[in-house]
């Protein structure tokens, strides 16, 4: 079987890695392909050496990564897929003219983080609304570009940083549990054979 990526976790993080990038001729695609599978922090263990596209021309892997990001949200319970989206989803910035660079959420990301905010208020009464969203976009932003302390949140909150603390590990290891169950639940759709002879992932 010929498979376009290694893993499903490969597959949805190329796919919406790609979001931010426009069609493109094949030779800047290829480099982008490469660096990104490169610097990509999804695989655990030993790296795998290469994505193939062999037969594929630009516009058809464009095609392919929208293909994966339609299929995270017609394919997946709602929980399932704003977890993914919130995991893959892309951060833009603003450069302002001081010459700081503020990064935000894109539209999409967002809401997803705001769908899982909701989804887990039930049952942590304790927790406003505007403090779960914060503790669950803290567990998907990179803490280089968007850092979002334990301190910060619970000072704002008037929470004790332990208990802030606990609560955001909570809330990672539901998440985290969420994440692997949208995964699972895709590994068929991705692994199945199409009519061309590949699939997307090889497991």
């Amino acid at each position: 079987m010929t498979a376009i990526f290694m893993s499903v976790p490969q597959a949805v993080h190329f796919a919406y890695l790609m979001r931010a990038y426009p069609p493109c001729p094949e030779s800047i695609m290829a480099k982008i392909m490469r660096q990104n599978v490169k610097e990509s922090e999804v695989w655990h263990g030993n790296r795998p050496k290469t994505v193939s596209f062999d037969g594929l021309h630009a516009l058809e892997v464009h095609q392919q990564c929208t293909n994966i990001r339609d299929m995270v949200c017609r394919l997946l319970p709602m929980a399932e897929s704003a977890c993914l989206r919130a995991r893959h989803g892309l951060t833009e910035y603003h450069d302002h003219a001081t010459g700081e660079r503020r990064y935000y959420f894109d539209r999409d990301r967002t809401e997803a983080i705001k769908a899982l905010s909701d989804w887990l208020s039930p049952g942590h009464d304790d927790i406003p609304q505007p403090m779960m969203d914060l503790l669950v976009a803290r567990h998907f932003c990179d803490k280089h570009q968007t850092p979002i302390t334990i301190r910060d949140v619970a000072e704002m909150f008037g929470k004790s940083r332990s208990t802030t603390h606990r609560r955001a590990d909570e809330i990672a290891d539901r998440l985290n549990k969420l994440e692997m169950r949208a995964l699972d639940l895709l590994t068929p759709a991705f692994t199945a054979i199409c009519e061309h002879g590949h699939a997307i992932a090889s497991h």
